[in-house]
């Protein structure tokens, strides 16, 4: 079966699709009998027919269906319906942030609300403070909150936020790319509020400061399936930047910790490869070539600037280190 919008799986009418993995693709759907929302996973029909999946996955579901917690959906059950397998569930509370700290996850903040999360967090130079992107409905809006999940602030109301957003590195102001009274750019707001200020009057999304504070490096338009990289300064000029392309959705820029030049990811699923670019030579050189079975969305460099850190978006989602001085 080939899901499509307004089909039915029982008395469960697809209304739009949120979401798409290996293991299948997951539908915002309407509960016909009872009249509300719910989630439904379906399963390729590849994977509906391997009988050792299927325990795999309805093991997995039961012990969904223990967890309660605001963050997580509930898990209703396993169904079948014209030859489809499909998980059903709630749509879900909402995202939550999490801190690693001391080895052991702890969630700092949930959107039990609904509000979902657009973007990986970007947090301050000092640690304490995080920027976040979050959908509330149909707008997406910036805020900064501490690291302990209190205080939560808006900022940029006036200001329809695309893609993450970063700091600068006196951790006084956050940059983000988004569209203000029609039109697009790239803007900045002083972290404890005032005017937005606009940067840049173009195109312009994942904006990453550099860590000397003179340059701020973002993709632009995109141009087929990737996106050029522009620099310009906190005040807006233009400056001459290499034509670098990368890929679309997510972040694909990290300066090194002693701004001496930046990595970038290029590449489409499955085939990825990190390159480091010299700012002071101009010498552009591969990191690393690997294929990965999931999609990347965002990657940073340890403070030593010998590990470069990414997620792997899929069913198992997980973080990846790869050791690798990429300061030489």
């Amino acid at each position: 079966m080939t899901p499509e919008s307004g089909q039915h799986l029982l008395h469960y009418r697809l209304v739009e699709k949120i979401g798409q993995g290996g293991m299948g693709s997951v539908w915002r759907a309407q509960d016909t009998t009872l009249d509300r929302d719910a989630a439904i996973k379906i399963l390729p029909d590849e994977l509906a027919k391997d009988s050792q999946f299927l325990a795999r996955f309805e093991r997995e579901a039961k012990l969904l269906a223990s967890l309660n917690h605001p963050s997580l959906a509930a898990v209703f059950g396993v169904h079948d319906a014209n030859s489809t397998r499909f998980l059903l569930s709630s749509i879900g509370g909402g995202d939550g942030l999490w801190r690693y700290r001391d080895g052991k996850p702890e969630e700092v903040w949930n959107g039990s609300d609904g509000a979902r999360f657009e973007h990986p967090a970007a947090i301050s130079p000092d640690g304490k403070r995080a920027a976040i992107v979050v959908r509330e409905k149909t707008r997406a809006r910036l805020y900064v909150i501490l690291a302990n999940g209190t205080d939560p602030r808006a900022l940029m109301d006036d200001v329809e936020v695309a893609g993450a957003p970063c700091w600068s590195p006196d951790g006084e102001w956050v940059a983000v790319g988004g569209s203000m009274d029609g039109r697009e750019g790239l803007f900045k707001v002083h972290v404890d509020g005032g005017k937005t200020e606009r940067i840049h009057s173009l195109d312009a999304t994942d904006p990453v400061w550099s860590p000397d504070g003179r340059m701020i490096v973002f993709a632009g338009a995109q141009i087929g399936p990737e996106l050029r990289l522009h620099a310009v300064t906190p005040d807006g000029e233009q400056l001459d930047f290499p034509l670098i392309r990368v890929s679309v959705n997510g972040q694909r820029v990290r300066f090194l910790p002693d701004g001496s030049g930046i990595v970038y990811l290029r590449g489409l699923d499955p085939e990825y490869e990190f390159r480091l670019l010299n700012l002071e030579s101009g010498r552009d050189r591969p990191l690393t070539k690997f294929a990965s079975s999931s999609t990347m969305r965002a990657f940073d460099i340890t403070p030593d600037g010998k590990t470069i850190v990414f997620d792997r978006q899929r069913d198992n989602s997980d973080i990846v280190l790869i050791e690798r001085d990429v300061a030489r």
